[in-house]
């Protein structure tokens, strides 16, 4: 009896099965002769493979054009830019505001059903083909990335049958499941982490200082052109750009960065799961390193007045949080980075005991801290893990004929 013989996917454009949406863009209020405000989504709400709707904000559109920037339940919200890992990133839409809108700089992705699933386009997005096509084609400049409507048009596809994306959908799905509930532990740990951490921070009393008092920025141009390019990563901290990645994405020319060494610290303006206010991390795991100018890099001036590790714990504990937000302004072209200048920075108020007690916090962190890794370290692993399934399932790889064992065919 003959193999039934295993349908090939299809290529096409993005524009072939899909409408690219483009958003609202702000107005000024006092020109519109029939407003009406309404809530919209912003860079900052569109996170990688789901949504942050935990701050909504409104604006004022005339009422005859509620209805051209009004999502619908499946759309596929897409970033213009921002920092190289959110370029492109995609969730897909469920009606949980309605009405909404989406700013100019959310490009909302309506795809034909009879050819194409929201779930495998945010998939296809966010691995490795959808990727390598937005760094390849998006234009960048130091730390940013930013792509058009064009050429989100022009993404290339590859695309199963639309029983076999229901599939591919279902599996991922349930590497998600798994995710959620190792992330959702690590959370849980990593909150006792930081409570600990504010808890005894906030148990200091007396002196405080200017940071600027007692860290100095850093600007020392790149010693050389093989320096190791550099990357916030909210999990894993200042981190290769190979590492975190895949690849280099800062240019052959780096003139304009920053150069770090071992123990100095690094803030990004860039907000992120968990770090709201952007992550201030210090450099740990190489001798040196380059920054985009975009960052603001500093370190310690005397050890013996400020304990690095004291100065670590204060910084991962969000004790600044509550004034960035002070001094936060979102960006222009609100590519979710937060506008704070070097000198509204460097004088935020630091916590100083003495160095005894600044020793005793660091240690005491320092352990709290260490009873996360375990769950953290559980969660990339099954991060890794969906990675190499999403490279074997949506470059078709490795191909899913039936349902695996668990995956019911009503799922998605």
């Amino acid at each position: 009896m003959a193999t039934k013989a295993i349908a090939p996917w299809q290529r096409s454009k993005l524009a072939e099965v899909a409408e690219v949406r483009t958003g609202i863009a702000k107005n000024n209020e006092k020109a519109l002769t029939d407003p009406v405000e309404l809530p919209y989504l912003r860079v900052a709400n569109v996170q990688d493979g789901h949504l942050d709707l935990t701050e909504i904000k409104t604006i004022a559109v005339e009422s005859s054009r509620v209805e051209r920037y009004s999502l619908e339940d499946g759309d596929v919200l897409m970033t213009e830019g921002g920092d190289f890992d959110k370029l492109g990133r995609g969730a897909v839409w469920r009606n949980q505001i309605s009405p909404c809108l989406h700013q100019n700089h959310v490009f909302a992705v309506r795809v034909n059903r009879k050819h194409l699933l929201p779930e495998f386009l945010a998939a296809y997005c966010a691995a490795e083909p959808g990727r390598r096509y937005f760094l390849a084609c998006s234009k960048q400049t130091t730390n940013l990335a930013s792509i058009n409507s064009s050429q989100l048009k022009a993404l290339p596809l590859r695309l199963p049958s639309l029983d076999e994306q229901r599939r591919i959908v279902r599996v991922l799905d349930a590497a998600d499941r798994q995710i959620d509930l190792a992330e959702k532990i690590a959370k849980e740990t990593a909150d006792q982490s930081a409570a600990i951490a504010s808890k005894l921070i906030a148990s200091i009393a007396g002196k405080q200082v200017d940071l600027a008092q007692v860290v100095s920025r850093v600007r020392r141009p790149p010693t050389n052109a093989d320096v190791v390019p550099l990357t916030i990563s909210a999990e894993s901290g200042l981190v290769p750009q190979s590492t975190f990645f895949g690849r280099r994405v800062a240019s052959d020319v780096i003139d304009s960065y920053t150069l770090i060494r071992r123990g100095e610290f690094a803030y990004n303006k860039s907000y992120s799961n968990g770090y709201p206010y952007g992550a201030i991390k210090r450099l740990e795991d190489v001798e040196e390193g380059v920054l985009s100018s975009l960052y603001l890099c500093f370190g310690a001036d005397d050890q013996d007045a400020l304990d690095g590790n004291y100065l670590a714990a204060v910084c991962e504990s969000g004790f600044f949080n509550r004034q960035i937000h002070m001094i936060a302004h979102e960006g222009a072209r609100n590519h979710g980075l937060l506008n704070v200048s070097a000198e509204d920075f460097f004088s935020m108020r630091l916590p100083l005991p003495n160095q005894q007690e600044q020793k005793r916090i660091a240690d005491a962190v320092r352990a709290a801290r260490a009873r996360v890794q375990p769950s953290r370290e559980r969660v990339e692993s099954l991060q890794r893990q969906k990675r190499a399934l999403m490279q074997k399932l949506l470059t078709g790889q490795q191909r899913l004929t039936r349902d695996l064992p668990g995956m019911e065919p009503g799922d998605v």
